[in-house]
């Protein structure tokens, strides 16, 4: 390991040696402009990746499509135009010291582009048809402004071929479960690998909600999780990659047998001094679907009796009665989700920003149940040479959970009422008012805590390096910082709410840091 990171070093150092030389043989720079437009309705395209073969010199179009590509060395090039769901375009060009060379593309729609360039594993542009491993592309960016998509894996679902997105629970804010192609292994995850920019990430579970309250988790929440890919926000996002099988063990090791999902985050537009901001807020209300089923019983001659079922009183034995506690106590109720978010994008000739501001607040049907996020991210990239460009981007965010507890937990809302009811033990007010039925009232069930807090840092810095068109070269280094602290409290009460160690009060603190650092030649 060691021996690898000295050579690629050496390797790098020598080849930021060698560059110069080379590129002081050649004088003279000129520029490539034009426009990119949709062949079959000549309208304009937009984010269109031009990018001139041997270089690290390119430019995404604007809304009208146009595009400049400054300080292009003389001589012949080739320059590339992409963008997810177009075919290819490819044009051969000569530059002169000082002028500009016009160059339009016309691009036709494809369905299946064999010739789009993927990102992962891959240090230069490589195209679909030349990765050994089967990737697939989602625009994100374009499915986030068509889609009510609220986190990362809502932009995964039925989306991909093979990518199984299957939720582990209808409250706010919980986990979903991603298989590629089914499960990988009996006894080992089956949780791909997550990658941002590059950077191996921790997206799996946190350990701070144990499943049925194993030890270092929180207690008892009934088979709920909480994902850290809730800690991004989909709008960030220009698209994702998926390398699905065992085929991403090629690439990435044996931990990436079940596949591995990388994603890519919004960036700059160099070419073209530009500016484009974007604000968008949104409310929706989240209504239950569903009316929970009422609980039954059959009056007995003890309980029609004097000081029998309240329920049962003038009534005969044998008669059924029924009751519907959730439904009386009306615990599912609206919820409702707002959100507002701020991105800006632009650049220059040869520097591109990104930075974006999102707050989103989701507030579940279940009482006690909410999902704050709190995100921020700001990336610029600079090509400082024609063989050279730098990235570096910086995301922080904030997620605050609280979680009722689970439907597989005794003090789960629908265990309650299907599984600890008491229909006889239900009381009758004076005005015919019902209470009761259930071990724990309602407002016990309320009166539970279990929150969350998890604060993220993730920078990430990269270095490309092409001293010639067929020798590329990328230093990636970043890191993913987080820390989670958990909480579950049982309130101390005089009416026998709850049972064991919670009968008396209890309180349990958890606190999870995940550090994970990332370095890689390529």
């Amino acid at each position: 390991m060691r021996r690898r990171a000295i050579f690629a070093a050496v390797l790098f150092a020598g080849s930021s040696l060698l560059g110069p030389a080379l590129g002081a043989q050649q004088t003279g720079n000129g520029t490539i402009a034009g426009k990119v437009t949709d062949a079959p309705s000549g309208g304009p395209l937009e984010s269109v990746t031009i990018a001139v073969q041997g270089t690290q010199l390119g430019a995404i179009t604007g809304p009208d499509g146009t595009y400049r590509i400054a300080r292009v060395p003389n001589g012949s090039h080739v320059v590339t135009a992409r963008r997810i769901g177009f075919g290819a375009g490819t044009r051969t060009v000569t530059t002169t010291d000082g002028q500009t060379t016009t160059v339009d593309f016309a691009l036709q729609t494809s369905a299946v582009n064999l010739q789009e360039v993927v990102v992962t594993g891959t240090a230069g542009n490589q195209t679909r048809a030349a990765q050994g491993a089967v990737v697939s592309t989602i625009n994100a960016a374009e499915v986030t402004t068509v889609a009510p998509v609220s986190n990362v894996t809502q932009v995964l679902e039925g989306r991909i071929a093979g990518v199984n997105v299957t939720a582990g629970a209808g409250t706010t804010g919980t986990a979903s479960r991603i298989n590629i192609r089914g499960a990988a292994s009996i006894s080992l995850s089956n949780a791909p690998l997550v990658f941002i920019d590059g950077i191996r990430t921790f997206s799996g579970q946190r350990n701070d909600v144990a499943i049925g309250g194993s030890a270092h988790g929180l207690e008892r929440l009934g088979g709920q999780a909480v994902s850290a890919l809730n800690d991004l926000s989909p709008d960030d996002i220009e698209s994702i990659e998926v390398v699905k099988g065992p085929a991403a063990a090629t690439l990435y090791g044996a931990d990436a047998s079940a596949g591995v999902i990388q994603i890519i985050t919004k960036k700059g537009r160099l070419g073209g001094r530009s500016f484009r901001q974007n604000i968008t807020t949104e409310w929706n209300q989240i209504q239950p679907n569903f009316t929970p089923l009422p609980i039954y019983g059959t009056c007995s001659a003890a309980d029609v009796g004097p000081g029998g079922a309240a329920l049962c009183q003038g009534k005969t034995a044998g008669t059924p009665i029924s009751d519907n506690p959730l439904q009386r106590e009306g615990v599912f109720r609206n919820g409702n989700l707002g959100l507002l978010d701020y991105s800006g994008q632009g650049g220059g000739e040869s520097f591109g920003y990104f930075v974006s501001a999102d707050a989103s607040n989701e507030y579940g049907t279940a009482p006690s149940n909410y999902y704050l996020r709190r995100t921020g991210r700001a990336h610029i990239n600079w090509v400082t040479t024609p063989a050279l460009g730098v990235d570096a981007s910086i995301g922080v965010s904030r997620n605050d959970y609280r979680l009722p507890q689970g439907d597989d937990a005794n003090y789960g809302y629908l265990t309650q009422q299907y599984a600890l009811s008491d229909i006889f033990g239900v009381t009758v007010g004076p005005n015919g008012t019902r209470s009761g039925g259930l071990s724990t009232p309602v407002a016990g069930l309320e009166a539970i805590q279990n929150e969350l807090t998890t604060v993220r840092f993730t920078p990430t810095a990269q270095i490309r390096y092409t001293p010639l068109a067929w020798f590329t070269n990328r230093l990636t280094i970043g890191g993913d910082i987080s820390s989670t602290h958990g909480v579950t409290f049982f309130p101390k009460n005089s009416q026998s709410w709850y049972n064991g160690d919670q009968a008396n009060g209890y309180v349990e603190d958890v606190q999870d840091p995940i550090h994970i650092y990332t370095v890689d030649y390529l």
